[in-house]
């Protein structure tokens, strides 16, 4: 078959549909991103008016002209709808939908009552280049950090396809569109080609971005304590030992403290595990709020949480203990419009004051913990002293 403008809007169909079947194979294999679903409606329709519009001087105008074209405009609010769902966006109706109504009573117009090839040609030229360029900057701006590098390559397709929209609204003043659509003119060639073009680029973009994004929750997962949304225990070891290298290279210090939540077994039988459940969040949440940015925090193991305090010595981490035992006490644990109260049971060691490796501290901020939990909890430790510190109450 002769390469001609009908074998590259073929083209373009053939790879729409291919990119539809793409979309739903996501959907089905990925379903946390129900978004993929919306991409693969979108591809479809454009399969669809690219079909359509193929048919140009064969079937009725209503159908070659404004539904193909109908259908190849909703095909961007659908792609467009799926991105800011993918996006975690909430947006009731994009503008995209508003264009679409828009476009619709344009084409009817200059279909049956002002017959213009050139002014058809230029609305859909005005809607692409909106369209495209709206899709392309909201996933060039709006993309995670953590996901830029795919929502980037996504958005370029979008973007290059936009601006050639605003070239050729210009240039369809240079050509002659009296031949019809596919008149073979050296804008329509383009347009027809970059089309191929953007469809593959946005096929792979598409899928790019759910393979990253899969892949950062993964690695999130591996990480992250499912109920307390901070640091498990695996991660938080690569921390220290992270620190450990850094203190050791600059003769630093820096302090550990595990704590316990004392009489947590009576919480959970008395009120029900969700209450335990809340009791841990809830703590979590009171730390994260009292530490500084580079300190860390992490759920070290059941009821029990580990605190990794900076360039701080015995005493810092002294008073930062006391502070969140008075936040922890006085705040208490809301759980379904009951106050329970907590109390804490720590454990401080430094790292940097004596020549032990991190376990040994680790080790010695366990053993004071400990001691802290014989003595009845509700107070803290230090290693060092094996002084206790009573609860201020």
């Amino acid at each position: 078959m002769p390469l001609d403008l009908r074998t590259l809007a073929f083209s373009v169909s053939l790879v729409s549909l291919n990119a539809a079947v793409i979309m739903l194979l996501l959907f089905l294999l990925v379903k946390q991103y129900r978004a993929t679903i919306f991409w693969g409606i979108g591809n479809l329709l454009c399969a669809l008016g690219f079909g359509l519009l193929m048919g140009r001087g064969l079937i009725p105008d209503l159908y070659s002209i404004v539904l193909a074209n109908l259908l190849s405009a909703l095909s961007t609010f659908f792609i467009y709808y799926g991105i800011i769902k993918f996006l975690n966006f909430q947006q009731k109706m994009p503008l995209i939908f508003w264009a679409v109504l828009l476009l619709l009573p344009a084409f009817l117009y200059f279909s049956f009552v002002q017959k213009s090839l050139l002014y058809r040609s230029l609305v859909t030229s005005v809607f692409g280049a909106f369209t495209m360029l709206l899709i392309g900057l909201t996933l060039l701006i709006q993309a995670p950090k953590s996901l830029r590098f795919s929502h980037r390559f996504a958005s370029s397709g979008f973007i290059v396809m936009g601006l050639f929209q605003i070239f050729r609204g210009v240039a369809l003043f240079g050509v002659n569109t009296s031949y019809g659509i596919f008149a073979d003119t050296w804008l329509q060639t383009a347009n027809f080609i970059l089309s191929v073009i953007f469809m593959i680029l946005w096929t792979m973009g598409s899928v790019f971005m759910v393979t990253q994004r899969l892949s950062v929750e993964l690695t999130q997962t591996a990480r992250i304590d499912f109920l307390t949304q901070t640091l498990n225990r695996r991660a938080a070891q690569e921390r220290l030992n992270q620190e450990a290298k850094r203190a050791e290279r600059k003769n630093g210090v820096f302090s550990i403290i595990l704590m316990d939540v004392d009489k947590f077994k009576y919480i959970n039988d008395h009120y029900g595990h969700s209450a335990g459940d809340a009791a841990l969040i809830q703590i979590s949440d009171m730390m994260r709020k009292s530490l500084r940015t580079e300190d860390m925090h992490c759920r070290w193991g059941g009821d029990e949480f580990l605190i990794m305090l900076q360039d701080t010595a015995e005493v810092g981490a002294l008073e930062a203990a006391e502070r969140l035992k008075k936040v922890i006490h006085n705040q208490k644990i809301h759980y379904q419009k009951k106050k329970i109260s907590c109390t804490l049971s720590i454990g401080i060691a430094c790292f940097g004051i004596a020549s032990r490796t991190l376990e040994e501290t680790i080790t010695q901020a366990d053993e004071a913990l400990y001691i802290a939990k014989s003595k009845g909890g509700d107070c803290i430790v230090v290693e060092s002293t094996q002084k206790e510190q009573l609860a201020l109450l």
